[in-house]
């Protein structure tokens, strides 16, 4: 009786979603950042440096305060020094009710265009380089192409 030698198959490894992946890197890296490497991703990241940057003015507002932070920046201004004392509250006044709103939408737009940024000068880069015919796009997670196929789905 003879056996053939089976030859064993190998599957890949399930996809992670992001929040698996978020998790993976934490508790178990190895096999997470070969998922990674495998089909990188770059909108949990983003999203996430949008939650930082809102937490970050949040607490801001709450603990620090923007009065005094706007008393100390209009302090080093000869404009403002030269100003009477009724308008410089009124401009003080101004600027703490308008600075949170300034925060909060520059932690939703300030990521996004970092990464947009980022993509484009590492595309550029690259393809100054010659470096895109040897070295996969779907290797580099933010590539120009990939967050601008994010954004448009008919591009």
């Amino acid at each position: 009786m003879s056996s053939s030698p089976s030859t064993p198959t190998t599957e890949p490894p399930a996809e992670q979603n992001s929040v698996a992946r978020l998790f993976g890197a934490l508790f178990n890296p190895k096999p997470t950042f070969e998922s990674i490497a495998r089909r990188p991703t770059w909108i949990l990241p983003v999203i996430l440096g949008c939650v930082a940057f809102i937490g970050t003015v949040g607490a801001f507002s709450y603990r620090g305060g923007w009065e005094s932070f706007m008393e100390k920046q209009d302090a080093s201004s000869s404009r403002i020094q030269n100003m009477t004392p009724e308008a410089r509250e009124n401009l003080i006044k101004t600027q703490v009710k308008v600075a949170p709103i300034f925060g909060y939408v520059e932690g939703v737009i300030v990521p996004f265009t970092s990464a947009l940024a980022v993509a484009g000068v590492l595309l550029g880069a690259f393809t100054v380089t010659g470096s895109t015919k040897t070295i996969s796009r779907r290797r580099w997670g933010l590539s120009l192409t990939r967050v601008c196929r994010g954004w448009c789905k008919d591009c």
